[in-house]
């Protein structure tokens, strides 16, 4: 009974009882996308995968706009934040969203003037000239030959000592973030990662490598603690 009114309706309006098969039945469905989209077949079309893809656009950026309240407009890469008025900001500032986002899940100051952005690279570029003025022996940064494929950020085969300089949103330093924290750009979650971190670390014992890893809050808050401890640990391999 159902089928005999739905090919009733189909002979109706499309002037078959079988109206995907039919041609007129298509071409009046092509018709409709026409008026409809300017195009006969929307699933094709770049026009409309362009207005799909500014409605999802639009609906994750408005999601961020909820949950980040300061956040006044989205570019492509950046965010233009709002920021306390008595900042030395000015009241606004400009920022890049995983930098954004790194800042937030750490709990620092996110304002870009206040607390300028200081390149992890750069951060590591610091460890490196340390340990140069200290140490006339080999150093490999980016070592990726010593455990076979995995990097060691700063290497001495000499002494067979590597240094890791861990970011604290990357690699989810535990003072920080607790075990089921899921990275927001990784899409891991912090066990996960200290996970993979851990299993590096046995494969440098296994091969009589000492890694020592070296927090960036450690870096940022104890930065002569931190000199002192590589100063010993060299210096102990090297008498």
């Amino acid at each position: 009974m159902l089928l005999e009114q739905r090919k009733q309706t189909c002979k109706e309006r499309y002037g078959s009882e079988y109206y995907i098969s039919s041609i007129d039945g298509k071409t009046k469905i092509k018709q409709s996308f026409i008026e409809k989209y300017g195009v006969d077949n929307p699933s094709k079309s770049d026009h409309i995968k362009n207005i799909i893809s500014k409605n999802v656009s639009y609906k994750c950026n408005k999601k961020t706009k909820e949950k980040y309240p300061e956040i006044i407009k989205i570019k492509k890469d950046t965010f233009i934040v709002k920021c306390n008025e008595n900042c030395i900001c000015g009241g606004e500032f400009e920022i890049k969203k995983y930098i954004f986002f790194q800042r937030i899940s750490c709990g620092v100051t996110t304002c870009t003037v206040a607390n300028p952005v200081i390149n992890r690279r750069d951060k590591q570029k610091s460890i490196y000239e340390y340990i140069s003025s200290i140490y006339n022996g080999t150093i490999r940064q980016n070592d990726r030959k010593a455990l076979n494929g995995k990097e060691i950020d700063i290497y001495l085969p000499d002494l067979k000592i590597g240094f890791e300089f861990n970011g604290d949103f990357w690699h989810m330093n535990p003072d920080i973030f607790n075990e089921n924290y899921i990275n927001p750009l990784s899409k891991i979650t912090a066990k996960d990662k200290w996970k993979e971190d851990a299993e590096k670390k046995l494969i440098a014992e296994s091969l009589g490598i000492k890694l020592i890893v070296i927090w960036e809050n450690e870096w940022d808050t104890s930065k002569e603690k931190v000199k002192k401890m590589i100063y010993e640990n060299i210096n102990k391999n090297v008498l």
